[in-house]
């Protein structure tokens, strides 16, 4: 076990796993709990806390400034995709002077995710260049996915719907956007009455949220909607991460199956089969 007590914050939610280091989380490691980054997050004699946006941001703050607990990772999007996880876990080798081993996961993951696609959904990708669509979620999922999309889906991310209002999450955004040289429309602090609006005036091919945008799509316009997020119509009997490598693919599954069923028939007599 890692000597090192461990808070994982994220999108407002509080993990605290003593002994264990970041990089021995689940997501980071393909669906494993290895100890990879033992040897250099044991020289770390304080504990280390990464947190994204919103209400967690200010409980990390004050657990820097009254434990002496360093934030770390506040200024990046969550490792959702390919490109966004292999630069969170470039960041947390470099923070654990781990980065040989960073580089290895990286390695790993993105053949996972590669592998994967060539043997089984590879010619799903063209079927989703160009589509525009927006995203709705609170600002840690979001920001999450906007390079996903934008990078490797070829989407157009035309519309951010954005729960939460915080100048940090705002900052993140503008220079994720800045990076991928795009303009989307973005609305901060939207309720659920601005988002039925917004998407009945806009013109859209698809929306990443939960069943509240599912249902919304169905109602005011676009023709597809991914049941992404919480609340969810979907029943699980495990967890299934969205972030990492494994989580990516999770994701395409869950665009793959709700791409398909919006384009079935809702009016088959299905009678005239039996």
């Amino acid at each position: 076990m890692c000597d090192v007590a461990v808070s994982v914050i994220i999108t407002g939610a509080v993990y605290t796993r003593p002994k264990i280091s970041p990089l021995c989380a689940k997501t980071t490691c393909q669906g494993q709990s290895k100890n990879l980054f033992y040897s250099a997050a044991k020289r770390r004699s304080r504990g280390v806390l990464w947190s994204i946006f919103a209400l967690a941001l200010i409980f990390a703050r004050e657990m820097e400034e009254k434990h002496d607990v360093p934030t770390i990772l506040s200024d990046q999007p969550l490792p959702i995709g390919l490109k966004n996880t292999s630069s969170w876990l470039r960041s947390l080798g470099e923070y654990f002077d781990a980065s040989a081993v960073a580089e290895q996961l990286i390695e790993n993951g993105e053949a996972l995710v590669t592998g994967t696609l060539r043997r089984r959904g590879l010619m799903i990708i063209p079927r989703y260049r160009n589509a525009k669509v927006a995203v709705s979620a609170d600002a840690s999922m979001a920001i999450g996915l906007v390079r996903m999309l934008f990078e490797e889906l070829e989407m157009i991310p035309d519309l951010l719907l954005i729960r939460s209002n915080s100048t940090q999450a705002k900052s993140v955004l503008d220079a994720e956007l800045s990076s991928l040289g795009i303009t989307p429309r973005v609305a901060f602090g939207v309720d659920g009455y601005k988002v039925k609006q917004t998407l009945a005036s806009s013109d859209l091919d698809a929306v990443f949220g939960s069943a509240w945008e599912k249902y919304l799509a169905e109602e005011v316009g676009p023709k597809v909607a991914f049941d992404l997020l919480q609340p969810t119509n979907r029943t699980f009997y495990r967890d299934s991460a969205y972030f990492g490598y494994e989580g990516m693919i999770n994701v395409l599954e869950i665009v793959a199956n709700d791409w398909e069923a919006s384009f079935r028939s809702k009016a088959i007599r299905w009678e005239q089969y039996q």
